[in-house]
């Protein structure tokens, strides 16, 4: 295989526990993961690269999750309609131990999530406010996740983007999971405006499977208050 799967821990700052893993594609070589996914898409063969990621990433996750996590895992456009790759849920893991994320890159109108809500599969919308049509997309499809990136963290405000988004995914039930914490002074600000759900270099690394030790997921849970 051209590839790995590395999983990085999303943290429920109040409850200070792993809530759910992202799981990530390493190439072994020194591509990225964009360069890999290019290809794929070049070559007409994202949709079963993409399959043979999202299997491998529930086998390994077995070893992962406890006590109710959650595995959060990528989905290209393209395989999120391939309908009978889902119905089947042929995968090691139950539907309701995983979210699937939708990126910036699906089409909105060409999105058919019926499958998903039978099985129980819950959604996430990646990198919400980058793209013109996330308002809309949050709106159609209620998402029980949505992540915002790093950008928003950055010049820290109470008025702005970030700690409107936190209030308002209040208000619709909806977990805000933000992305790109790099220290503790992004923690202090993601607990003043309410921001419960984080994932970052701060506080953890995306690693794979067997590297996890119980005990040695973070060390900065001293600083997190």
């Amino acid at each position: 295989m051209v590839y790995r799967i590395a999983f990085q821990p999303i943290w429920d700052l109040v409850n200070q526990e792993i809530t759910a893993y992202e799981a990530l594609m390493r190439p072994r070589d020194a591509r990225t993961p964009t360069e890999v996914l290019k290809r794929f898409r070049d070559d007409n063969q994202i949709v079963p690269l993409d399959q043979t990621l999202i299997h491998q990433a529930m086998s390994e996750a077995q070893t992962l999750l406890h006590n109710r996590q959650l595995l959060m895992v990528n989905a290209e456009p393209e395989t999120l309609n391939q309908h009978e790759f889902w119905e089947s849920w042929n995968f090691p893991l139950s539907p309701q131990q995983v979210v699937v994320e939708i990126t910036e890159r699906a089409p909105l109108e060409d999105l058919e999530l019926d499958v998903f809500h039978r099985l129980g599969v819950r959604l996430a919308l990646d990198d919400f406010g980058t793209g013109m049509s996330n308002l809309l997309a949050l709106e159609r499809i209620r998402p029980a996740f949505i992540k915002m990136n790093r950008d928003f963290l950055v010049n820290h405000d109470d008025t702005g983007i970030l700690a409107l988004m936190a209030r308002q995914c209040v208000r619709m039930g909806t977990q805000l999971i933000v992305e790109g914490v790099e220290d503790e002074f992004d923690v202090a600000f993601l607990h003043r405006i309410g921001a419960r759900y984080a994932q970052g270099f701060y506080l953890g690394m995306p690693k794979f499977a067997e590297e996890y030790e119980e005990g040695s997921l973070s060390k900065h849970v001293a600083h997190w208050y």
